[in-house]
């Protein structure tokens, strides 16, 4: 045997006492480190199935629950709302919330939807443009019987530029408004959504109708579109008070350019 192949005989081994010293010292931290990174992946890919399988189970109760509300069972259907409202934290249960309140409003329980609706408007775990919509909804219900101030709260910060939500709100605190004979306030908000060019047809129409009856009763309202007479079929005479506000129907489309009509009267 030459020299170096005694060397290199020498260094293996001196290589292979090392490695066997580290394994002795460190080798049980190494399978432990791995048998965590197995049980954490497992767990999690086990906790990711139930979660499927229970946002699937949701699903199908809303659905059922959806078909009972459409054969006109809202005792039913109200029942079914309310449970997986309470048993499920999945998107499920936002949506049962706001079918819940839709149940409540067929039921004539306004202050029920109302208390509905704000518990989505305050889930934070809710997707944003629900907890939007609960708020106008709530707004639309309450704007007969609330103070401004409090319709203020509720939807004010909706009226901001970019926010789809704005002419809805514009709607809501218009209405508001003129009940509590703020004339002008309401005049400055309709003029606002006329004006807006990503306002629906629907609430221009809306608009210039409750407009015309602002300007029925004063023609001294700085900055006043003129009115639209043709939007109400009726001349300049004044119209009647403003009939109550109603929400969109459970199902009706809830898209934000087309904000719920404001009135029965002036569809």
């Amino acid at each position: 045997m030459s020299e170096e192949s005694l060397i290199r005989e020498v260094e293996e081994e001196v290589r292979k006492e090392q490695l066997k010293r580290l394994w002795d010292r460190y080798g049980v931290y190494v399978l432990g480190l791995c048998l965590a990174v197995i049980v954490i992946v497992g767990g999690t890919k086990l906790w990711q199935y139930f979660e499927r399988q229970k946002a699937l189970a949701a699903g199908q109760q809303y659905v059922e629950a959806m078909q009972l509300a459409d054969e006109g069972k809202n005792e039913e259907a109200f029942a079914a709302f309310t449970k997986l409202a309470q048993s499920t934290s999945t998107g499920a249960r936002t949506l049962a919330v706001l079918q819940e309140a839709a149940v409540r409003i067929a039921k004539n329980d306004v202050p029920g939807a109302v208390a509905a609706y704000d518990i989505v408007a305050a889930d934070s775990g809710a997707e944003g443009p629900l907890r939007d919509l609960a708020r106008v909804r709530a707004g639309y219900l309450l704007v007969d019987t609330a103070p401004l101030d409090e319709l203020e709260k509720r939807v004010g910060t909706l009226n901001a530029e970019g926010n789809p939500w704005r002419n809805a709100a514009r709607e809501i605190l218009a209405l508001g408004a003129y009940r509590n004979n703020d004339l002008q306030k309401a005049n400055e908000l309709l003029v606002e959504i006329i004006g807006d060019p990503r306002a629906s047809m629907g609430s221009r129409q809306r608009a210039q109708i409750l407009l015309s009856m602002i300007q029925s009763q004063t023609d001294k309202l700085p900055g006043a579109a003129p009115a639209n007479t043709g939007a109400s079929g009726e001349g300049s005479t004044a119209q009647p008070a403003v009939p109550p506000a109603t929400p969109p129907a459970a199902g009706a489309d809830t898209n934000p350019a087309t904000p719920p009509a404001a009135s029965s009267g002036t569809q």
